[in-house]
């Protein structure tokens, strides 16, 4: 059963973790394509 609890865990800092990443890749994608059309011109 101590084994399930920590998969558990790992699993919902995992979770945690992506979720984290993908709103921080959101928010950073405006500045990203803002950059790529600056090194365009």
């Amino acid at each position: 059963m101590a084994i399930g609890k920590t998969i558990f865990r790992l699993d919902k800092i995992v979770k945690v973790t992506l979720h984290g990443l993908f709103r921080g890749v959101k928010k950073n994608f405006k500045t990203l394509s803002k950059f790529s059309k600056f090194r365009q011109e």
